[in-house]
């Protein structure tokens, strides 16, 4: 009986069939693998290209603020302030970009001695490590996220020295930045609705974070999933876990400002 099956018309028509629909089912499954391969390269080519794209554009504008700083204390007027002179000065120097939240000079020993933002009390910022690089390298530097101590609110602050002819430090000028403006970069509104971007300092710690600013900015490193991937391999792509527990496609790039191998900052961004 079951002989006179494999020989049947009926069999015969299923194996025709069978075969001609093979090379169809093949191609499809084909077509539809080299399809989702093609949307995971287009992700991953979106990703990248959204995250040097920030990265570069906060580069450009931390090395022209870095330039403008320089310039500044190279004015003769720094090197023997006037303080109502210097505030007022400084207060027209807020008034360039509302990246800034304060400007203010430090003499050598950590006291601010001028600074656009009222102060209400002697501040001293001597512990501050941003302010030590400046004295003990005479150079610029760029702190993590900190709290600024005139202003009371999260900042990142860039320090450069006022040296006189003899490259002796005379103080320490200093720009406060606001940080939510390092979430601002063209196309932002063309994200993919639960896209995560952040920007994290040295350290991993978050110095900006879209959405919900307020809730993950100063978050450190080991309170913020995706930072111990980013400061092991400092640029890359990877499916990570993000802030919400959400699994998205993360491409993240250093950010340099400083002279060296050792990036200033990070910038991730991550698809769904």
């Amino acid at each position: 009986m079951a002989k006179r099956f494999f020989f049947s018309t009926r069999f015969r028509l299923f194996v025709l069939v069978f075969l001609t629909i093979l090379p169809v089912t093949a191609l499809l499954c084909h077509n539809a693998l080299e399809q989702r391969r093609q949307a995971a390269a287009d992700m991953e080519n979106h990703a990248w290209q959204l995250a040097r794209l920030i990265a570069l554009r906060q580069q450009q504008e931390l090395s022209t603020e870095r330039e403008l700083l320089t310039n500044i204390t190279r004015s003769p007027e720094m090197r023997s302030p006037d303080t109502d002179f210097c505030s007022g000065f400084f207060s027209q120097v807020l008034v360039y970009s509302s990246r800034y939240l304060n400007f203010a000079l430090v003499n050598p020993r950590g006291d601010v001695i001028c600074s656009a933002h009222p102060m209400f009390e002697n501040v001293n910022l001597a512990d501050r490590s941003w302010f030590r690089r400046p004295m003990e390298q005479h150079g610029f530097s760029m702190s993590g996220f900190t709290i600024g101590r005139i202003t009371g609110v999260p900042t990142l602050i860039l320090a450069h020295p006022v040296m006189d002819i003899n490259r002796e430090i005379i103080s320490v000028a200093t720009f406060s930045m606001n940080l939510s403006s390092f979430l601002a970069f063209p196309g932002q509104e063309n994200l993919p609705a639960g896209s995560e971007v952040a920007v994290l300092d040295r350290q991993g710690t978050v110095l900006a974070h879209s959405p919900d600013f307020n809730r993950w900015a100063g978050k450190k490193a080991n309170e913020f999933p995706i930072a111990d991937t980013v400061l092991a391999r400092k640029e890359g792509i990877a499916w990570l876990d993000g802030a919400d527990g959400v699994q998205r496609l993360y491409a993240f790039v250093p950010i340099m400002v400083e002279p060296g191998d050792v990036p200033d900052a990070y910038v991730a961004v991550g698809l769904p």
